[in-house]
């Protein structure tokens, strides 16, 4: 499935806006080998995370703790 919106996209739904950020980061994230992502341990990090989990293989990752 493939999101795209042109028109007004200020009043889109918040879930629609994420699923669509979601498929924006996925294929770009797809496109590379290995990702390296830093973390710092904070409630943003975790949602971070928890979302490029959904997407992306585990073994492409690496996580990077400061």
């Amino acid at each position: 499935m493939t999101l795209e919106f042109k028109n007004e996209p200020d009043k889109l739904s918040p879930v629609t806006k994420i699923a669509f950020a979601m498929q924006k980061a996925s294929a770009h994230l797809l496109s590379h080998k290995n990702i390296m992502v830093a973390v710092s341990g904070g409630s943003d990090s975790d949602v971070m995370l928890d979302m490029l989990l959904r997407v992306v293989d585990r073994e492409k990752l690496t996580f990077v703790f400061f």
